[in-house]
């Protein structure tokens, strides 16, 4: 098989990387907080937090709750706190938030108002998701405020004269709805007012009037209790005579910039779902320019032989030639003169100076013979 074949095979044989999975993790209604731990390897979140809705009362139904949609820039490890908004009852407040519905004399009670749904780091709020408003019952159409950015205000009772009023929206006041009253009968009796709403809690429905004596008139219906939010609703006013009350109004909501919000968008308990794939949104590592510095080294020569050397004989110094080639070195005597030759040069020279020393010494025996 030639080195192509080989090459393609390898290919196929080598399986492509997986993108990773989106992951969701949902959090329902506990009545009590809950807890979120970034996941390893994951850097942007999706949150979509429903608040709750308001509590109903036959045959008017409470207010939905708001939606919040935001995306969060986070690191592995860090820890939310999780709310999420129960619905609101019979005269209960749902969890986190929701305001009571007003008491009933010889007419329903007033629908409790729907908790909000809120994602908190470090104790500080990021996301809040809007309950709905409690109902007023006995009439239609007096219905809770839904819960949303501003939320919407509760709905007024029916009533052609001294209607008990709805509360208003958390984002648009708060105010509490006005007490209906009971203007054809004496003495002259109103249902109670509606408490205000309030940064994370909404108001209380107002309480209807009492039953009138002595004409036996039929008390009146309780008003709805207010959603919770970022600024409650309000709580809607308590019926007067045989009256219904008002709705409660809804909950505000708030989110980071960038944040979709939506009114009217959850029936039931709230919910908070949080969405993510791990890597997404993570920046890659900066590549580092560094140029490794090197440590200079004083290394020892290893001896290859750990026999002793043989001592060494006397040296001669050989200095280096100039450009001419050899020279002798002027020392200043003449029978000391180190040699800048090599070694059969010297011994030519050494016979040389020795065949001259010869012939003068024969001449000078010769002239002493003569």
């Amino acid at each position: 098989m030639g080195s192509a074949a080989l090459l393609a095979v390898g290919q196929a044989a080598t399986p492509a990387a997986s993108a990773a999975a989106p992951q969701t993790a949902t959090f329902g209604y506990t009545g009590s907080g809950q807890g979120f731990v970034v996941p390893a390897g994951v850097c942007r979140l999706q949150v979509v937090a429903d608040g709750a809705q308001g509590g109903s009362v036959a045959p008017s139904t409470g207010g939905l709750g708001g939606q919040v949609s935001a995306q969060l820039t986070v690191e592995p490890g860090n820890v939310f706190r999780v709310q999420v908004g129960g619905q609101g009852g019979s005269t209960t407040g749902g969890y986190n938030g929701g305001g009571s519905g007003g008491a009933g004399t010889g007419r329903p009670d007033g629908g409790g108002g729907g908790g909000a749904s809120s994602v908190l780091r470090s104790g500080s709020p990021l996301i809040i998701a809007g309950g709905g408003g409690g109902a007023a019952g006995w009439l239609p159409d007096v219905n809770g405020g839904n819960g949303g950015r501003d939320g919407t205000d509760g709905g007024d009772d029916g009533a052609a004269v001294g209607a008990a009023r709805g509360g208003q929206a958390g984002g648009k006041g708060a105010a509490g709805g006005q007490g209906g009253t009971v203007i054809n009968n004496s003495p002259t009796l109103a249902g109670e007012d509606g408490e205000a709403g309030t940064p994370d809690s909404g108001g209380a429905g107002g309480a209807g009037n009492a039953d009138i004596a002595p004409s036996g008139t039929t008390g009146g219906a309780g008003g709805g209790g207010g959603g919770g939010g970022a600024i409650g609703g309000g709580g809607g006013g308590g019926g007067g005579g045989a009256n219904s009350g008002g709705g409660g109004g809804g909950g505000s909501s708030i989110g980071p910039t960038g944040s979709t919000f939506s009114d009217g968008a959850r029936s039931g308990n709230g919910q908070i779902t949080f969405s993510y794939t791990p890597g997404e949104g993570c920046s890659s590592p900066s590549p580092t320019n560094s140029t490794p510095t090197a440590s200079p080294t004083n290394a020892t020569p290893t001896p290859t032989s750990t026999s002793t050397p043989p001592s060494p004989g006397p040296t001669t110094s050989v200095p280096t030639g100039g450009p001419s080639g050899g020279q002798l070195a002027d020392t200043g005597s003449s029978s000391a003169r180190p040699l800048l030759f090599g070694a059969g040069l010297l011994t030519a020279l050494g016979l040389a100076i020795t065949l001259v020393r010869a012939g003068h010494r024969r001449a000078t025996s010769r002239g002493r013979r003569d």
